[in-house]
């Protein structure tokens, strides 16, 4: 019985192992490719470039919506 309780253990501590270095693996992947594409920037227009309203028409940073604060327009 103890040999069993023993392999168990073992088992269960390699797969955890195993699960920790795949995280590990995929992490490197996954931020590798990313700073790739960051490095080589958009190769070409997004499918849903043509969605987006042109800057400065619109856009939150310039849309003047009442509220007072830093950058609001004051009143007439």
């Amino acid at each position: 019985m103890t040999e069993f309780v023993t392999l168990v253990a073992l088992g269960v501590v390699v797969v955890g192992v195993g699960v920790l270095v795949a995280a590990y693996l995929l992490t490197a992947v996954v931020w590798l490719v990313a700073r790739g594409v960051r490095r080589r920037g958009q190769v070409g227009p997004s499918p849903r470039d043509h969605e987006r309203p042109p800057r400065g028409e619109g856009s939150h940073a310039t849309r003047f919506d009442g509220v007072g604060g830093a950058g609001s327009r004051p009143d007439s």
